[in-house]
This record gives C-alpha cells, structure tokens and sequence, in this order.
C-alpha cells in the first residue's frame, strides 16, 4: 500500500500480491471492479503451481535460498520456498506496477515531501512470508532509483500465526497450526535478521531475472515493524 499526502490531498495506491488470488474475492477482500487495487497474481491455475516453484528453483541466482527448504513447513501442498519461487517468476510484473504506482500518486517533486509505504504480511502462511524480503527490498530500491528513499518510510506490519488460529478452517487443525507456527518462525527469524544489519556485519542483495540486482545493503527492510499478535 503506498500512501502520500500534500496538504489536505491524500491519494493512496493499492497492491495486492498472492499465489492465491481467488481465495481474497471469495472472502470478498478483493473487487474486480474496485481500479484502486492493482493485482499480481503469483498463479493464476494452482495446478502449475509445482512446476513454476520447480522452474525457479533451476536457477543458480536463487540456490541458497532453496537450500533451506527443510525450515519451511508445507501449507496447502507448498513451502515458503515455493512461494518465493512464484515471486521470482513475476518479479518483473511486480517491479513494474509498483513504479507505475508511485508515479500515479503524484508528480515526482511532489513526492519529495514523502511517501509511505505500508507493507502487511501474514508470516504463518507461504506466499508472504516467502516474498516479504523481496517486496521490501525492491520498493525501497525502486524508490532510490527514483530519488525518493531518503524521504521515505516503509512500515511492516508483520501477522503472526496465531492470527490465523480464527479460522474456521484452522481452529480445529492441530496439523494446519503446527505449519503455520513453523512458517511464521522461521519468517521471524529472516526478520530479524535483516533488521539487525547495523549491528550483525550482513547486508542483502539479491540479483533476478533480466539482472536487475538490488544491490548490497545493510539497511533494514521497513523503518517501522509492527508484529501483530492476538496474544500480548
């Protein structure tokens, strides 16, 4: 979600990223006929869900990523890794419609004054807490190659598990909260990793397809993180 105000003018832009985006319309969380919302489906047939992950995982760019695959619980027949793997696949289309975005919000000079950008991820299940680092990372380079990063905030807001625990299809599956659980840790674990950057001698860089690299920093994701939490 990307948000600028200028005086009294507020002006928002809307971006929703799934491999499940039926999923949201049934729910009732997306319109088709709401323009405000862009839209980048990580899959649109769930049965190619395997081999665009398979397909991904071939290339050598992102191998140290899926060697990790044994931290990654299985949610609806897929990993974290999986989800990420989706993401690299459109990763063009996602750079794309954010820059679009943040153009539409205002004129450039306009947006010197600020943007924030608001990013929400629930980490018990795949696709965002797969993509979430990518997403970040790639706003806040997007925004620097656009001169606008020094002015800008990025907020994460970060749902953890027990969120997901309400569901009428989870509360009774001990199974479903088991992976959840160990998805949303192990998403923690990468959070506060990056967060610490300043502090733990890392940095992040990550080179995609077409060799659009976000190049080596030691910044932290988001300046704001917020873990949400039905628990204190």
């Amino acid at each position: 979600t990307l948000w600028q105000a200028n005086g009294l003018e507020e002006q928002f832009q809307f971006l929703a990223v799934d491999s499940d985006i039926e999923s949201l319309r049934e729910m009732e969380l997306l319109a088709d006929t709401d323009p405000s919302i862009k839209v980048v489906s990580l899959c649109e047939r769930p049965e190619t869900l395997s081999m665009l992950a398979d397909q991904a995982k071939q290339l050598q760019e992102y191998a140290w990523w899926f060697r990790t695959e044994k931290e990654s619980a299985q949610v609806i027949g897929r990993t974290r890794q999986d989800a990420r793997a989706l993401f690299i696949a459109k990763f063009q289309m996602f750079r794309s419609i954010v820059m679009r975005a943040i153009s539409e919000s205002g004129s450039l000079n306009r947006l010197n004054n600020g943007i924030q950008v608001h990013v929400f991820v629930g980490m018990g299940g795949t696709t965002g807490s797969g993509c979430f680092l990518d997403v970040c990372y790639i706003v806040g380079q997007i925004l620097k190659e656009l001169g606008l990063y020094d002015s800008a905030v990025i907020n994460g807001y970060f749902f953890t598990s027990d969120v997901y625990f309400c569901r009428n299809e989870v509360a009774d599956n001990q199974d479903a909260k088991k992976w959840l659980e160990m998805n949303s840790n192990a998403a923690l674990e990468d959070l506060d990793r990056c967060m610490n950057f300043a502090y733990n001698d890392d940095c992040w860089m990550q080179i995609y397809q077409g060799g659009y690299c976000v190049v080596p920093v030691n910044d932290a994701p988001v300046k704001n993180a917020f873990l949400i939490s039905t628990q204190n």
